[in-house]
């Protein structure tokens, strides 16, 4: 009988039981054989971790270069019919509107590819890690080259995983890597968790908004000290207001790099896309303007 592999969630992977493989060219030769699965080339030197450039999205903050993880959001089915979820706190609306499907990430190359880094995140957990950890040094590296005295990680591009506790012994490495190389670097992100927000360990977190909060859940957060970024219908080209529903707002279209925002503000974010099909509410993922 054919056993189904399982599935893996978010709350297997934080129990942080598994040490990252530091024989990277092994591990690069198991996400090369991985790649192949997913009908990409056998290639285990591209890079797991996506260098500073290689998303539209992230690279257009010049200041402060950004690398980041782009994974499969919410559920995705493996090619050994086992699945990875890695949004636990996902909605509705939010997997209808979600960022990979939209640009250049929609494409059908970009979905293999992350398929192919779930694959070696489920299954070959210490190649992952280790892997993470070349390619961050490499590019940092690179970064610093070119005069970059700062750098943002993003790890959770489009998913929402506490990875400082998927691998505990990363962000001391972290330290050592930026303190060698005299450059500065901070992990930041969104995320649906609540209980993830004020934890000393995390990355520098924005709470994301979605059909499940209403005015009084996202004043709540930001009168903690908390940001909360939320779509809203304001056109592309239009101003982002400065203040909405007597909140402090700012414009999270201007730049990507969230480290820099003051703090106890809402990031107000264009409805854009899928995004601008839904009807603004309360009861939404976009919400209103005005008071309904």
């Amino acid at each position: 009988m054919t056993v189904r592999p399982r599935t893996v969630t978010v709350r297997q992977l934080e129990r942080g039981d598994v040490l990252p493989s530091y024989d990277w060219p092994e591990a690069a030769t198991v996400w090369g054989r991985v790649r192949s699965l997913y009908g990409l080339a056998e290639d285990g030197t591209v890079p797991v971790v996506s260098p500073w450039g290689a998303n539209t999205k992230l690279g257009k903050d010049r200041a402060y270069p950004v690398v980041g993880l782009t994974l499969p959001a919410a559920t995705s089915t493996l090619v050994d019919g086992g699945r990875v979820s890695l949004c636990p706190c996902s909605t509705p609306q939010c997997r209808g509107t979600c960022l990979v499907s939209s640009g250049r990430m929609g494409f059908d190359d970009n979905e293999r590819a992350r398929l192919a880094r779930a694959h070696l995140l489920a299954r070959h957990r210490p190649e992952f890690l280790g892997l993470i950890r070349r390619d961050i040094l490499r590019e940092l590296r690179r970064l610093r080259k070119l005069g970059a005295r700062t750098v943002g990680l993003r790890r959770n591009v489009t998913s929402d995983v506490a990875w400082w506790l998927v691998d505990p012994t990363f962000e001391p490495w972290l330290r050592g890597v930026a303190d060698t190389l005299g450059i500065a670097v901070v992990a930041y992100g969104y995320t649906k968790r609540r209980e993830l927000l004020g934890d000393p360990a995390a990355d520098l977190l924005t709470y994301s908004a979605s059909e499940r909060d209403r005015l009084a859940d996202i004043a709540s957060i930001v009168d903690s000290g908390q940001n909360v970024a939320t779509v809203l219908p304001v056109g592309r080209h239009d101003p982002m207001p400065t203040t909405w529903h007597g909140l402090q707002m700012i414009d999270g279209d201007a730049s990507d790099y969230r480290p820099a925002d003051p703090t106890g503000v809402v990031i107000g974010l264009r409805w854009k896309g899928k995004a601008r099909k839904l009807a603004p509410s309360w009861a939404g993922f976009v919400k209103p303007l005005e008071a309904v």
